[in-house]
């Protein structure tokens, strides 16, 4: 095993920068995925305007639906149970029937999708 191996990456102002970046970088295409799946495969029907995305941020209060919250969750309970995911499916099967959700309970759905 060579020494370089044992000590690891060099722990530089640069390294540590790129690591940033990398991370920022991941974090950012998870959220592009989410989104992309959500805007793809769980637009509303029969909404008005067709195809509208669901609105289920609790702490935008002013567009939030409890519709839509219902709705996502059903879609993402659906999708796991299909993949034999049951612990979590059974998580947003609670969370579609929640009346009044938070946002750390949205947050928990999107770390799900």
């Amino acid at each position: 095993m060579s020494l370089a191996y044992e000590l690891g990456p060099p722990q530089t102002a640069d390294y540590r920068e790129a690591e940033a970046i990398i991370f920022k970088w991941q974090a950012d295409l998870m959220l592009a995925m989410t989104i992309v799946l959500v805007a793809l495969l769980w637009t509303l029907p029969g909404s008005h305007p067709p195809g509208r995305l669901p609105k289920y941020n609790p702490e935008r209060r002013s567009t939030f639906s409890i519709a839509d919250s219902e709705h996502v969750c059903l879609r993402a309970s659906a999708a796991l149970h299909i993949r034999r995911v049951i612990e979590i499916g059974r998580w947003i099967d609670k969370a579609a029937i929640n009346t009044a959700p938070r946002k750390n309970d949205q947050d928990w759905l999107d770390a799900c999708l």
